[in-house]
């Protein structure tokens, strides 16, 4: 059968559609792009590719603007962080199922959830990583001063093994989910501040 690639909407275009977009994410299940704007109504905007940008789903609840988005892998649920909280989002009912009040003590910057859907990462600008019981919201483990400036981006390999922090301090930070630790640190990566990083589908190159 004729393979299916996933087509992507041109960051630059996207921005252009909308007042400001924070980050942008790509759904590879259901090629759909996920991206929050920052609109008279904050709020996550789900938009299919290969279609004129237009708002086809929207999610009332968060009550100031979107710092940070992530989607499971098989889109049943959305995270989306404002300030020190987050929600989780039943994306078939575009309801909100739970809440984590005051999970930092700075902005949330970076949020993740694991491809069993049973555990939440967050990355604060409090400098701290931390790891969420998705059903009970316990807080199972915090890297605590995880870098020496405030955190800037966090991402979680798809094997759901390794943890991606970039911070202020112009360091990018790799963390063992498992292990509870840091195996690996690039420091004085770029003159100044990183603002994004991605990965590589191959896990290899950040």
């Amino acid at each position: 059968s004729r393979r299916r690639h996933t087509r992507f909407l041109p960051v630059s275009w996207a921005r252009r559609c909308v007042q400001e977009t924070v980050s942008v994410l790509i759904a590879f299940i259901n090629c759909t792009l996920v991206g929050e704007a920052l609109s008279q109504v904050p709020g996550p905007w789900i938009i299919p590719t290969g279609v004129k940008l237009g708002l086809i789903k929207q999610f009332l609840g968060d009550e100031d603007q979107v710092t940070s988005l992530a989607i499971a892998k098989d889109c049943k649920f959305i995270l989306s962080a404002s300030k020190l909280t987050f929600n989780l989002w039943n994306a078939e009912f575009r309801a909100i199922s739970r809440s984590f009040y005051n999970a930092h003590d700075s902005n949330i910057q970076g949020l993740a959830i694991t491809s069993d859907n049973k555990y939440i990462i967050s990355a604060s600008l409090d400098r701290s990583i931390k790891i969420w019981d998705l059903l009970t919201k316990e807080l199972i483990y915090t890297f605590e001063n995880a870098h020496n400036d405030q955190i800037i981006q966090m991402l979680m390999t798809s094997d759901d093994n390794r943890i991606i922090s970039v911070s202020r301090d112009q360091e990018i930070a790799i963390w063992d989910l498992k292990e509870r630790k840091q195996v690996f640190k690039f420091a004085n990566v770029h003159e100044q501040v990183i603002n994004q990083i991605a990965l590589s589908l191959s896990l290899i190159h950040i």
